[in-house]
């Protein structure tokens, strides 16, 4: 199962991304650009940090009012694709409470 959360689910977003990113008018031609910029960043960071360090975005910051309206326009737009932004952004909120909480962050 870990294998699938990291490679097989992969895909799967990035469809979900494309999708949206074509539903609110994004040119096509801009999109394979767009998503190899953030995915090579995010793979990058990811390699450099680890996954904890390498969380950005709204939940990174705690900025539960901007998940919220995010989280209903993707599901305005595909209830599937709410409830997995919704459930993603939930375990994104822990992992960004638990990098607030470790104890190299706590120290003086």
């Amino acid at each position: 199962a870990a294998a699938v959360f990291a490679t097989n689910f992969l895909p799967v977003l990035q469809s979900v991304a494309e999708d949206l990113w074509r539903s609110t008018g994004v040119p096509p031609a801009w999109i394979p650009d767009l998503r190899a910029s953030l995915l090579h960043n995010a793979v990058a960071n990811i390699t450099a940090l680890g996954p904890q360090d390498a969380l950005t975005g709204p939940a990174a910051r705690g900025d539960v009012a901007a998940i919220a309206r995010q989280g209903a326009a993707v599901s305005a737009w595909s209830g599937e694709a709410g409830a997995a932004y919704f459930a993603l952004s939930a375990l994104a909120l822990q992992m960004a409470q638990a990098r607030a909480q470790s104890p190299a962050r706590t120290k003086p």
